[in-house]
């Protein structure tokens, strides 16, 4: 099995300067549905921040997230 993990820069290296993700943005990088990915943050397994009624994805928490799968995947 490869655990070869894929930043969040390399999805989308046009915008590598920015901090954080739109829900789109952060299920392409993931490679999931909206669906999936907003279960994910109501389950407080993906941290998120939230700016008025928009929630956003930081780059650091989808790379913790990849992360700690990653390391569940060994075990």
């Amino acid at each position: 099995m490869n655990n070869t993990v894929t930043s969040p820069d390399e999805v989308a290296p046009h915008k590598t300067n920015t901090l954080v993700l739109t829900i789109n943005e952060a299920c392409a990088a993931l490679r999931i549905s909206k669906w999936t990915l907003y279960q994910l943050m109501n389950a407080k397994q993906l941290d998120y921040i939230r700016i008025r009624r928009r929630r956003l994805i930081p780059r650091t928490a989808l790379q913790e997230f990849v992360n700690r799968l990653s390391a569940e995947d060994v075990t």
